[in-house]
């Protein structure tokens, strides 16, 4: 029981950290085409699905937390300079 308890830690702390920059989508502002608590807009390198945030404290150290157009959410983008050296790997 402890080992299947451990493997699940395992496989929800891997899953919290893919990027979610990986996932596409095509409408700024939208959360149907996205996870649960990402949400759709320009991640630096075209349209994402990005983590949504409420304050910078919740996103990596090269990322943001700036509004979403066309919405009321904030997400985590890159900065400036993360965003034209490549992904992040922070969601």
């Amino acid at each position: 029981m402890k080992v299947v308890a451990g493997v699940l830690v395992v496989l929800l702390a891997v899953a919290w950290f893919i990027p979610a920059c990986n996932v596409e989508c095509r409408t700024v502002g939208s959360t149907t085409e996205c996870a649960s608590g990402l949400v759709c807009d320009d991640g630096g390198n075209g349209l994402a699905c990005l983590k949504i945030c409420a304050a910078v404290a919740e996103c990596p150290a090269s990322e943001t937390c700036d509004a979403v157009p066309k919405s009321s959410l904030k997400a985590c983008h890159p900065t400036a300079s993360a965003a034209t050296s490549g992904p992040s790997g922070g969601w």
